[in-house]
């Protein structure tokens, strides 16, 4: 049977309301209304269309309802990223008070809790290698603010950071959420400024995020403190919601 044929069959006299079969629609954009309407007539058509708007109503004050109560917890989900010896893990370490003088390379990820000001952040350090980066994905879910760390010092790999960073602001998870980038190791001589970073590295490009670069070093802890604020309050005006 063919696939409208099929859709007119199971909608009967009333369309249906299941949420799943409705998403399956939308989402291969093959709807024919004026099939329905021959079928059943203008009045299934606006009932369909109701109950539809119904649905998505519920969803979207289910989500405001989830955003609240994330936001009155002061509850941040912070996922770090950047390529392999960047200092991702140093700067949690500093940050958190750790040990931060002998860190090994991340073969995963880490997880951490850090009481910062009034923001409690969820933060999720994940490996870097070129091995690692294909399983990136399975942590976007849910993310406020994206962590990413350049090695101010590597300038033979910033195409490649910056092909990273391109691939991560084009994942539909990630669409909108608060970007920092951290130009690290700036305690180490000759290594790139932020501005040098910014030109290199095309930021100025980025459209659709929220972001913006510090200098910083994981061992001096410059600007830690500061970025992670800016990244904070810009989490916070972007998603808080009037009561």
């Amino acid at each position: 049977m063919p696939l409208i044929a099929e859709i007119q069959y199971r909608c009967g006299e009333v369309p249906p309301l299941n949420e799943i079969y409705i998403n399956f629609i939308l989402h291969k954009n093959c709807f024919d209304c004026g099939g329905i309407y021959r079928l059943c007539g203008l009045s299934a058509v606006r009932k369909f269309w109701n109950n539809l708007y119904i649905i998505l109503d519920l969803r979207m004050v289910m989500l405001k309802v989830l955003r609240k109560q994330k936001m009155r917890e002061h509850q941040i989900r912070v996922l770090i990223l950047g390529l392999d010896c960047s200092g991702k893990t140093t700067i949690m370490k500093r940050l958190e008070g750790e040990d931060y003088m002998e860190v090994a390379p991340t073969f995963g990820f880490n997880i951490s809790t850090l009481e910062f000001r009034q923001w409690k952040l969820n933060c999720w350090d994940i490996g870097g290698q070129s091995s690692l980066r294909s399983y990136w994905r399975n942590y976007f879910e849910h993310t406020d603010a994206l962590v990413y760390v350049v090695d101010s010092t590597d300038v033979l790999r910033l195409k490649e950071a910056r092909q990273e960073l391109d691939k991560l602001l084009n994942e539909q998870c990630l669409v909108g959420v608060t970007l920092l980038i951290l130009a690290n190791k700036q305690d180490i001589a000759g290594s790139l400024t932020a501005e040098d970073i910014q030109r290199e590295m095309k930021l100025e490009e980025i459209k659709y995020h929220h972001w913006k670069i510090f200098d910083s070093s994981a061992y001096t802890g410059q600007n830690l403190i500061e970025a992670f604020q800016w990244m904070c309050e810009d989490v916070d005006q972007r998603i808080r919601l009037p009561d």
